[in-house]
């Protein structure tokens, strides 16, 4: 990345994709499909917006939107395809997972104390396509991957 931009400062962007995830997983909770598609690419919002959509068709929502925790992003990993530079991260989220009828607000699955740590891989890179006035960065994921779920007692 420093070979693309000399100022670039890695710690900086870890809060920086951070940031963007949280911004792109409070869309995921709140069902906001315009967003995650400004956030995110084709491939790396189908699978949340594949769940957004199943959940409005079955007339549920989440009960919570927001998260209970969300960790600072960690490094894992770069892909480098020629020009392309795409970095991997892992953040660690706590998530509260209860789906509740829209109209009634009754339970339909899970439970309002069922709490989880759910491990999130994220890979990220400069969107070729910017949209910096309408997201305030230039970067765009490109893979969400769940890759671990711990129920936590409470």
């Amino acid at each position: 990345m420093r070979k693309q931009d000399p100022s670039f400062d890695f710690y900086e962007f870890e809060n920086k994709v951070t940031y963007i995830f949280k911004t792109l997983l409070l869309a995921f909770y709140r069902d906001d499909i315009k967003t995650i598609e400004l956030l995110a690419g084709e491939i790396g919002s189908a699978m949340l917006i594949a769940i957004i959509k199943e959940r409005i068709s079955k007339k549920v929502e989440l009960m919570y939107k927001e998260m209970l925790f969300i960790d600072d992003a960690r490094y894992h990993d770069s892909i480098i395809d020629g020009e392309e530079v795409r970095l991997q991260f892992m953040i660690n989220v706590q998530e509260a997972l209860c789906l509740i009828d829209k109209n009634d607000k009754s339970i339909k699955d899970g439970s309002p104390t069922k709490i989880e740590n759910c491990h999130y891989l994220v890979e990220i890179m400069k969107n070729p396509e910017p949209k910096e006035e309408l997201v305030g960065h230039n970067w765009v994921i490109t893979k969400v991957i769940r890759t671990g779920v711990v129920e936590q007692l409470i």
